[in-house]
């Protein structure tokens, strides 16, 4: 488990300031770090292709990325942010993967 894209990392922290995403996403691309198209970074795409990689080469099996869930960060507002505060949290964009047993237990 952990934080596998530095653009999103980026934005979430900003975010978390007050910053609103679509502002905070045109300083990403200014800054060079979200690319014209942040879909893939934005959507998650990006760190679900990267968990397919990290459990292939931690568990020596190969995980379509198709089948790996995915969230991203475009619905996350400041409410989010407030809710997550208020319980002593914040948000992060995190990649998981768990080997589990052929019964699907971990």
């Amino acid at each position: 488990m952990g934080i596998c894209n530095g653009t999103t990392n980026y934005m979430l922290g900003k975010m978390e300031d007050g910053v609103d995403y679509d502002e905070v996403l045109k300083e990403a691309q200014d800054l060079g770090f979200a690319e014209a198209d942040p879909t893939a970074d934005v959507e998650g795409h990006d760190v679900r292709a990267k968990i397919a990689i990290l459990a292939k080469l931690a568990f020596g099996t190969t995980v379509p990325v198709e089948t790996i869930p995915c969230m991203g960060i475009t619905n996350v507002s400041v409410v989010d942010f407030a809710y997550a505060k208020s319980m002593g949290c914040t948000i992060k964009l995190i990649g998981t993967a768990v080997r589990q047993s052929k019964f699907g237990e971990h």
